[in-house]
């Protein structure tokens, strides 16, 4: 016989389960469209450093990223290239108050999928994203929060970590539940 605290870990688990075949069935092997990424870029901002001898590229206030279907908002975008000029990392900060926003279109016909928090860490080449603090993913009609949230695009993997205090909650509609 299971305890209830068995069960509650048991339900938790089945719950975690059900959410990564439904977020795997938001997107293809990309978080964007495929061409997107050879679309142009479109960086607006108050400000913005480039440098490229050391690869680092700061833009700040009112930052908005626009490339095809997927658009970054944030207070503050940090870039870094290594020396062929490739992006190796991204990371857009918001704050408690105006969280950063990532949004793209997974795969044709598909609903948008958004993602706010006040920290979008980024990584191309391992195809990983980390949203931290007050981290929200939705593709409509289902909702995932969580104090951190790691999303692996090869793997089709979604992690949530623990916290004092902070907890996991996934909203699943049942339309949207494999069978």
């Amino acid at each position: 016989m299971l305890t209830t605290k068995h069960h509650n870990h048991f339900y938790f688990i089945t719950r975690i389960i059900t959410f990564l075949l439904i977020f795997y069935s938001f997107s293809s092997n990309s978080l964007a469209l495929p061409n997107d990424q050879n679309k142009v870029a479109y960086i607006n901002a108050d400000q913005a450093m480039l440098n490229r001898k050391i690869g680092i590229n700061i833009f700040t206030g009112h930052v908005k990223f626009d490339q095809g279907t997927t658009h970054v908002s944030a207070n503050k975008i940090v870039t870094y290239s290594n020396k062929q000029r490739k992006v190796t990392k991204m990371i857009a900060y918001g704050d408690p108050h105006h969280l950063a926003h990532y949004q793209t279109v997974p795969k044709l016909h598909q609903k948008p999928l958004d993602a706010w928090a006040v920290v979008i860490k980024y990584f191309p080449k391992q195809r990983v994203a980390y949203l931290i603090k007050d981290a929200v993913a939705i593709q409509k009609p289902n909702t995932f929060k969580g104090p951190i949230i790691r999303y692996d695009m090869t793997n089709q993997v979604v992690q949530s970590y623990a916290q004092k205090a902070h907890h996991t909650t996934i909203i699943l509609h049942p339309d949207q539940i494999p069978k």
